[in-house]
């Protein structure tokens, strides 16, 4: 989706930006909405772990949809 291509291509460009929280939840969040639950629970269990505090956490999981 444009959505992931999107994501893709700030990822590529600022690995560690400042955005890099938001970004990722937002791609776990796109896979989820393209139907790729495999690769969104392991987005989201990859995100959990490189931002164990985040606020957005609770908005990745299965139950917030």
């Amino acid at each position: 989706t444009d959505s992931l291509t999107a994501v893709a291509e700030h990822r590529r460009r600022f690995p560690n930006g400042r955005l890099a929280e938001e970004r990722e939840a937002l791609r776990v969040r796109a896979l989820s909405g393209a139907g790729r639950t495999h690769e969104a629970r392991t987005a989201a269990a990859a995100f959990a772990e490189r931002f164990p505090r985040s606020v957005l956490l609770p908005r990745l999981s299965p139950e917030s949809k």
